[in-house]
C-alpha cells in the first residue's frame, strides 16, 4: 500500500526547513560574491599572475561563499511554534594580502538574503573573525608557488630531462623545443602534513599525461619527483626543500645538485 500524502504541517515544516537550511543556489553565491567583492574592493577569485594576487585581496577556497546557519534557538522556535523566519544569511571567506599576516584572512557574514536569488536592500557585510594568513584556504586557481617551481625545474632540467624526456622544458615556458609525442605535465599543489600556523608548507608532485584531450587520467603518472615549498615571508623568497628524487631524499635542491655531480645519484 502507497504512504499516506503528507498532511499540511508537515507539508508547511518541509519547506521552513529547506527555507532554512537549503543551499546556496548558484545565483545566490554569485549575488553574494558581487555584493561582498565591492563592498570590500576585493576581487572575487584569484587573480593575476604568479603571487601578485597574494598582495591583495580576494574570495577564496571551494568554500569562499556558504550558507551560514541560523543559531540553533532561533531555528526551533520557527520550526516547532510561530517565531518570524530568522533571516538567510552567507558566509565568505576572503584573503587579505594586503593586511598584516596575523589577520591575513577574514571571515565575513553578508545578508540577509532576498530569497529570490539576491539580496535584501539591507544586506550588508560584517566581520566576524580574522584568521592568521597561513590559514587561507587551497585554492585551485592560485600560482603563487609557480615562481618556486620553476627555479627549480630550471636548476634541475638536466637531471628532469635526462630521467624524464624533454616534455619537463613545458614547465619552464619552452613548449618550442617539446615535441607534440612528449606530452606535458601538470603542477599539482597541496597542503604538506609538515604544514603549522607558523610555518605553512605545500607539497608539489608532477602529473604526466600525452594527450591534451586525456588530461583526467595524468595521475595515473606521477613523476617519481617532488618537494615542500615553505611559505615563509613574501611569496619571492619562499624556498623548496625535502627534495624527492627516484626514492631518493635530499634536504634542497643545492644537495641534489651537489650529490648528482658526485655521481652519488641513482637515475
Amino acid at each position: 500500500a502507497l504512504p499516506p500524502p503528507p498532511d499540511e504541517y508537515s507539508i508547511k515544516r518541509a519547506s521552513a526547513t529547506e527555507w532554512l537550511f537549503a543551499e546556496l543556489t548558484a545565483e545566490e553565491v554569485r549575488a553574494v560574491a558581487v555584493f561582498a567583492a565591492s563592498k570590500l574592493g576585493c576581487s572575487t577569485t584569484y587573480k593575476g599572475p604568479g603571487a601578485a594576487a597574494l598582495h591583495g585581496c580576494f574570495l577564496s577556497g571551494s568554500e569562499a561563499v556558504t550558507l551560514k546557519l541560523p543559531d540553533k534557538t532561533s531555528a526551533l522556535a520557527h520550526l516547532d511554534g510561530d517565531a518570524v523566519a530568522p533571516p538567510r544569511m552567507a558566509q565568505i571567506i576572503v584573503v587579505h594580502g594586503e593586511k598584516p599576516v596575523a589577520d591575513g584572512v577574514g571571515i565575513y557574514t553578508v545578508g540577509p538574503l532576498d530569497g529570490h536569488g539576491g539580496l535584501a536592500k539591507t544586506a550588508s557585510v560584517s566581520l566576524v573573525e580574522s584568521l592568521h594568513f597561513n590559514r587561507r584556504p587551497v585554492d585551485m586557481g592560485d600560482s603563487s608557488t609557480d615562481v618556486v617551481v620553476k627555479n627549480v625545474v630550471s636548476s634541475l632540467q638536466g637531471l628532469l630531462r635526462a630521467s624524464f624526456g624533454s616534455s619537463i622544458s613545458t614547465l619552464l615556458d619552452q613548449p618550442s623545443s617539446v615535441t607534440p609525442a612528449s606530452g606535458q605535465f601538470f603542477v599539482l599543489t597541496s597542503p604538506a602534513v609538515g604544514s603549522t600556523l607558523e610555518r605553512r608548507v605545500s607539497r608539489v608532485v608532477f602529473n604526466w599525461f600525452r594527450d591534451p584531450e586525456q588530461f583526467q587520467i595524468c595521475w595515473m603518472h606521477t613523476l617519481p619527483f617532488s618537494f615542500d615549498i615553505v611559505h615563509v615571508g613574501a611569496p619571492e623568497e619562499w624556498l623548496a626543500e625535502n627534495i624527492t628524487y627516484c626514492g631518493q631524499m635530499f634536504s634542497t635542491v643545492q644537495g641534489l645538485i651537489a650529490a648528482d655531480k658526485q655521481g652519488s645519484v641513482v637515475r
